[in-house]
Protein backbone atom coordinates (compact mmCIF):
# COMPACT_ATOMS: atom_id res chain seq x y z
CA UNK A 1 0.00 0.00 0.00
CA UNK A 2 2.85 2.07 0.97
CA UNK A 3 4.70 1.68 -2.37
CA UNK A 4 1.49 2.69 -4.33
CA UNK A 5 0.89 5.45 -2.86
CA UNK A 6 5.02 6.61 -3.00
CA UNK A 7 3.83 5.70 -6.95
CA UNK A 8 0.74 8.04 -7.53
CA UNK A 9 2.43 10.95 -5.37
CA UNK A 10 5.28 10.34 -8.02
CA UNK A 11 2.96 10.28 -11.01
CA UNK A 12 0.75 13.54 -9.38
CA UNK A 13 4.43 15.52 -8.88
CA UNK A 14 5.43 14.73 -12.54
CA UNK A 15 1.82 15.92 -13.84
CA UNK A 16 1.86 19.20 -12.05
CA UNK A 17 6.03 19.71 -12.84
CA UNK A 18 4.30 19.45 -16.71
CA UNK A 19 1.18 21.91 -15.95
CA UNK A 20 3.78 24.47 -14.42
CA UNK A 21 6.28 24.20 -17.52
CA UNK A 22 3.32 24.26 -20.37
CA UNK A 23 1.54 27.17 -18.64
CA UNK A 24 4.97 29.56 -18.56
CA UNK A 25 5.47 28.59 -21.97
CA UNK A 26 2.37 28.64 -23.60
CA UNK A 27 2.27 32.31 -21.29
CA UNK A 28 5.42 33.66 -22.89
CA UNK A 29 5.21 32.02 -26.43
CA UNK A 30 1.64 30.76 -27.06
CA UNK A 31 0.02 27.94 -27.31
CA UNK A 32 1.29 27.25 -30.92
CA UNK A 33 4.28 28.54 -30.68
CA UNK A 34 5.55 26.10 -27.70
CA UNK A 35 6.01 22.50 -28.28
CA UNK A 36 6.00 19.02 -26.63
CA UNK A 37 9.72 19.33 -26.65
CA UNK A 38 10.38 22.58 -24.98
CA UNK A 39 8.00 21.31 -22.70
CA UNK A 40 9.68 18.79 -21.52
CA UNK A 41 12.84 20.60 -21.04
CA UNK A 42 11.27 23.36 -18.96
CA UNK A 43 10.03 20.68 -16.81
CA UNK A 44 13.31 18.84 -17.19
CA UNK A 45 12.35 15.76 -18.15
CA UNK A 46 11.69 13.32 -21.72
CA UNK A 47 9.64 14.03 -24.31
CA UNK A 48 8.92 10.14 -23.62
CA UNK A 49 7.52 10.91 -20.25
CA UNK A 50 5.77 14.17 -21.20
CA UNK A 51 3.60 11.26 -23.65
CA UNK A 52 2.96 8.84 -20.51
CA UNK A 53 0.88 11.57 -19.11
CA UNK A 54 -0.60 13.08 -22.05
CA UNK A 55 -1.23 12.18 -25.64
CA UNK A 56 -0.21 15.52 -26.84
CA UNK A 57 -0.14 19.58 -26.49
CA UNK A 58 -3.62 19.97 -27.04
CA UNK A 59 -4.55 17.47 -23.91
CA UNK A 60 -2.18 18.61 -21.75
CA UNK A 61 -3.41 22.44 -22.60
CA UNK A 62 -7.47 21.12 -22.01
CA UNK A 63 -6.69 19.03 -19.18
CA UNK A 64 -4.48 22.20 -17.37
CA UNK A 65 -7.79 23.93 -18.30
CA UNK A 66 -10.17 21.43 -16.26
CA UNK A 67 -7.39 21.60 -13.11
CA UNK A 68 -7.42 25.17 -13.11
CA UNK A 69 -11.38 25.29 -13.36
CA UNK A 70 -11.62 22.53 -10.53
CA UNK A 71 -9.61 24.32 -8.34
CA UNK A 72 -11.24 27.88 -8.94
CA UNK A 73 -14.34 26.25 -7.90
CA UNK A 74 -13.59 24.41 -4.88
CA UNK A 75 -11.58 27.53 -3.93
CA UNK A 76 -14.59 29.65 -3.95
CA UNK A 77 -16.83 27.10 -2.39
CA UNK A 78 -14.04 27.03 0.76
CA UNK A 79 -14.21 31.06 1.09
CA UNK A 80 -17.84 30.88 0.96
CA UNK A 81 -18.67 28.21 3.28
CA UNK A 82 -18.90 29.79 6.71
CA UNK A 83 -20.59 33.06 5.35
CA UNK A 84 -24.87 32.95 5.98
CA UNK A 85 -25.86 36.57 4.27
CA UNK A 86 -26.27 35.75 0.46
CA UNK A 87 -25.08 39.46 -0.44
CA UNK A 88 -22.02 38.76 1.58
CA UNK A 89 -21.26 35.45 -0.62
CA UNK A 90 -21.43 37.57 -3.19
CA UNK A 91 -18.54 40.04 -2.61
CA UNK A 92 -16.45 37.49 -1.09
CA UNK A 93 -16.98 35.24 -4.41
CA UNK A 94 -16.08 38.56 -7.12
CA UNK A 95 -13.06 39.39 -4.57
CA UNK A 96 -11.96 35.28 -4.48
CA UNK A 97 -12.51 34.92 -8.23
CA UNK A 98 -10.54 37.92 -8.92
CA UNK A 99 -7.56 36.93 -6.31
CA UNK A 100 -7.56 33.63 -8.26
CA UNK A 101 -7.12 35.72 -11.83
CA UNK A 102 -4.27 37.51 -9.62
CA UNK A 103 -2.35 34.68 -8.67
CA UNK A 104 -2.60 32.68 -11.65
CA UNK A 105 -2.06 35.56 -14.16
CA UNK A 106 -0.21 33.42 -16.92
CA UNK A 107 -2.94 31.05 -17.20
CA UNK A 108 -5.47 33.77 -17.50
CA UNK A 109 -3.69 35.60 -19.92
CA UNK A 110 -2.85 32.09 -22.00
CA UNK A 111 -6.95 31.59 -21.68
CA UNK A 112 -8.06 34.84 -22.85
CA UNK A 113 -5.49 35.08 -25.76
CA UNK A 114 -5.77 31.21 -26.94
CA UNK A 115 -9.27 30.45 -26.55
CA UNK A 116 -10.47 31.46 -29.77
CA UNK A 117 -7.53 29.71 -31.45
CA UNK A 118 -8.39 26.42 -30.00
CA UNK A 119 -12.06 25.98 -30.38
CA UNK A 120 -11.34 23.93 -33.49
CA UNK A 121 -9.00 21.40 -31.73
CA UNK A 122 -10.26 17.96 -30.93
CA UNK A 123 -10.95 17.33 -27.11
CA UNK A 124 -11.58 13.91 -25.06
CA UNK A 125 -15.26 13.24 -24.89
CA UNK A 126 -14.48 12.26 -21.30
CA UNK A 127 -12.74 15.49 -20.45
CA UNK A 128 -15.31 17.92 -22.82
CA UNK A 129 -18.12 16.24 -20.47
CA UNK A 130 -16.47 16.95 -17.56
CA UNK A 131 -15.06 20.55 -18.29
CA UNK A 132 -19.17 21.18 -18.86
CA UNK A 133 -20.13 19.19 -15.44
CA UNK A 134 -17.72 21.96 -13.49
CA UNK A 135 -18.58 24.88 -14.93
CA UNK A 136 -22.52 24.08 -14.80
CA UNK A 137 -22.09 23.13 -11.42
CA UNK A 138 -20.32 26.25 -10.41
CA UNK A 139 -22.79 28.39 -13.10
CA UNK A 140 -25.61 26.33 -10.22
CA UNK A 141 -23.49 27.62 -6.74
CA UNK A 142 -23.43 31.09 -7.81
CA UNK A 143 -27.02 31.27 -9.39
CA UNK A 144 -28.79 29.66 -6.08
CA UNK A 145 -26.82 32.70 -4.13
CA UNK A 146 -28.83 34.97 -6.64
CA UNK A 147 -31.62 33.27 -5.79
CA UNK A 148 -31.53 33.71 -2.32
CA UNK A 149 -30.94 37.37 -2.93
CA UNK A 150 -34.01 37.78 -5.16
CA UNK A 151 -36.40 35.62 -2.64
CA UNK A 152 -35.34 38.17 0.23
CA UNK A 153 -35.60 41.28 -2.25
CA UNK A 154 -38.76 40.17 -4.03
CA UNK A 155 -37.53 39.79 -6.83
CA UNK A 156 -38.98 37.85 -9.92
CA UNK A 157 -38.07 39.63 -12.89
CA UNK A 158 -34.62 37.99 -13.39
CA UNK A 159 -33.69 34.66 -14.38
CA UNK A 160 -30.85 33.95 -12.02
CA UNK A 161 -29.25 31.59 -13.92
CA UNK A 162 -28.25 34.91 -16.09
CA UNK A 163 -27.53 36.69 -13.81
CA UNK A 164 -24.82 34.20 -13.08
CA UNK A 165 -23.53 34.23 -16.34
CA UNK A 166 -23.73 38.20 -16.09
CA UNK A 167 -21.72 38.60 -12.99
CA UNK A 168 -18.94 36.21 -14.20
CA UNK A 169 -18.87 38.29 -17.77
CA UNK A 170 -18.01 41.05 -15.32
CA UNK A 171 -15.45 39.27 -13.52
CA UNK A 172 -13.75 37.42 -16.36
CA UNK A 173 -13.55 41.43 -18.57
CA UNK A 174 -12.31 42.96 -15.42
CA UNK A 175 -9.40 40.54 -14.73
CA UNK A 176 -8.62 40.61 -18.41
CA UNK A 177 -8.42 44.37 -18.36
CA UNK A 178 -6.33 44.58 -14.77
CA UNK A 179 -3.99 41.10 -16.92
CA UNK A 180 -4.03 42.61 -20.54
CA UNK A 181 -3.39 46.78 -19.63
CA UNK A 182 -0.85 46.64 -17.56
CA UNK A 183 -2.76 46.46 -14.35
CA UNK A 184 -4.51 49.71 -14.06
CA UNK A 185 -5.13 49.60 -10.45
CA UNK A 186 -5.43 47.44 -7.90
CA UNK A 187 -7.53 44.43 -8.62
CA UNK A 188 -8.93 44.11 -5.26
CA UNK A 189 -10.57 47.93 -5.58
CA UNK A 190 -11.89 46.26 -8.93
CA UNK A 191 -13.36 43.61 -6.53
CA UNK A 192 -15.69 46.92 -5.21
CA UNK A 193 -16.36 48.40 -8.21
CA UNK A 194 -17.97 45.30 -9.41
CA UNK A 195 -20.01 44.48 -6.61
CA UNK A 196 -21.48 47.85 -6.24
CA UNK A 197 -22.48 47.90 -10.02
CA UNK A 198 -23.81 44.16 -9.48
CA UNK A 199 -25.91 45.56 -6.58
CA UNK A 200 -27.62 48.37 -7.55
CA UNK A 201 -28.30 46.56 -11.05
CA UNK A 202 -30.26 43.76 -9.46
CA UNK A 203 -31.99 45.85 -6.95
CA UNK A 204 -33.49 48.08 -9.73
CA UNK A 205 -36.65 49.58 -9.17
CA UNK A 206 -37.58 46.65 -8.34
CA UNK A 207 -37.68 46.18 -4.48
CA UNK A 208 -40.32 48.11 -2.24
CA UNK A 209 -38.48 50.77 -0.33
CA UNK A 210 -37.78 49.04 3.04
CA UNK A 211 -36.37 45.56 1.60
CA UNK A 212 -34.49 48.21 -0.90
CA UNK A 213 -32.75 50.13 2.33
CA UNK A 214 -32.39 47.34 4.49
CA UNK A 215 -30.26 45.23 1.24
CA UNK A 216 -28.75 48.39 0.42
CA UNK A 217 -27.00 48.95 4.18
CA UNK A 218 -25.54 45.80 4.03
CA UNK A 219 -24.49 46.49 -0.07
CA UNK A 220 -22.41 49.02 1.28
CA UNK A 221 -20.17 47.84 4.33
CA UNK A 222 -16.82 47.44 3.79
Amino acid sequence: MQAFDRKERDKQLRRTDIFNAAERLFAAKGFNNTSIEEIAREAQYAVGTIYLYFKGKEQLYFELLYEKMKYGASKVRKELAEIDDPLEKIRKLIQTKLIYFKENESFFRIFMTEQFNLKGMAMDDTLRNEIMRTFRSHIDFISKIIREIMLECNLKTYDPVHIAYVLLGMIRLTAYHWVMEKKHGSIEQAADTIFNLFFHGLMGQHTDENQTHQVAKRGKRK
